[in-house]
């Protein structure tokens, strides 16, 4: 069992910075967020740090890393 996740609620500082961060769009509609670690947003723009990727998060990287047609984590903006 991984660490929980650490809720640091808004973070208006953090949202600006969300463009050089990697993102992942899983099919349960969750959006995360790699800088330096991972970062979910949730739909009130507050933001939790996941210590240890959350099970949907790893399997999409897990898939991300087969290639072909699966999803992949897109680059930052800048």
């Amino acid at each position: 069992m991984g660490k929980p996740p650490v809720i640091i609620g808004q973070n208006f500082a953090l949202a600006n910075l969300m463009v050089y961060a990697e993102r992942v769009f899983t099919k349960e509609g969750n959006i995360y967020y790699r800088f330096p670690c991972w970062f979910q947003q949730l739909p009130n723009w507050e933001y939790i740090i996941h210590r240890t990727p959350p099970e949907d998060l790893s399997e999409f990287i897990c898939r991300s890393g087969l290639g072909g047609d699966n999803p992949k984590i897109k680059p930052p903006e800048r």
